[in-house]
């Protein structure tokens, strides 16, 4: 009995560890957004200004994003408001850009989803 139990907290404890480690881009958010950041920064060249103010336009976008799901639960309405979010975000972005940074930035975020996609499959 005793081996049994100790077989199911063993097996237990690998399946919440392997569910972390599968997680781990959620565990750090504060640095993943900053790891966003310096590679936009350094991938678009940004101005010294620009990057000031994308740093501004960011951290509100993720003001809001945080206060509109405060309890962790995200329903359906709250997902669309997500998305309205971020695509007002990216107008903000695209208007410090020039057109040369806007088609970088428009193919970092195609790239960003399609790794966001790959994690999601891999989940």
């Amino acid at each position: 009995m005793k081996k049994q139990i100790l077989t199911l907290f063993v097996l237990c404890a690998f399946s919440i560890t392997g569910a972390l480690a599968q997680r781990g881009h959620h565990d750090h958010p504060e640095r993943n957004h900053k790891e966003h950041f310096t590679k936009m920064q350094q991938e678009l060249n940004l101005s010294n200004d620009q990057a000031q103010q994308i740093k501004q336009i960011m951290k509100e976008n993720r003001d809001r994003m945080d206060m509109a799901h405060a309890d962790g639960q995200v329903s359906e309405e709250e997902r669309a408001q997500h998305r309205e979010m971020r695509q007002e975000t990216d107008k903000k972005i695209m208007a410090v850009l020039n057109a040369d940074q806007q088609k970088k930035y428009q193919a970092m975020k195609k790239e960003r989803r399609k790794e966001m996609r790959a994690r999601r499959a891999q989940e």
